[in-house]
């Protein structure tokens, strides 16, 4: 598990999220907003544990499910 700004992310974006986060801030977002942008990622993250999707398994079709459900 590692906290990015004020998210913990623990599944399968947790070896990722630390480099987005560092992505946004070179992109010139805020703190603020580089922080929600992690919190999406958290929430993800947190949804692809409980229904047992892979890093690897992301596509269109479990995006869209993904966003149905949140």
């Amino acid at each position: 598990m590692v906290k990015v700004l004020s998210s913990f992310v623990r599944g399968p974006l947790e070896p990722h999220v630390m480099g987005i986060a560092e992505d946004l801030f070179r992109l010139g977002y805020s703190r603020s907003s580089a922080s929600q942008q992690v919190c999406f990622i958290a929430h993800l993250d947190r949804w692809m544990s409980a229904s047992g999707v892979g890093l690897g398994e992301l596509s269109g079709p479990i995006i869209e499910r993904y966003l149905a459900e949140r």
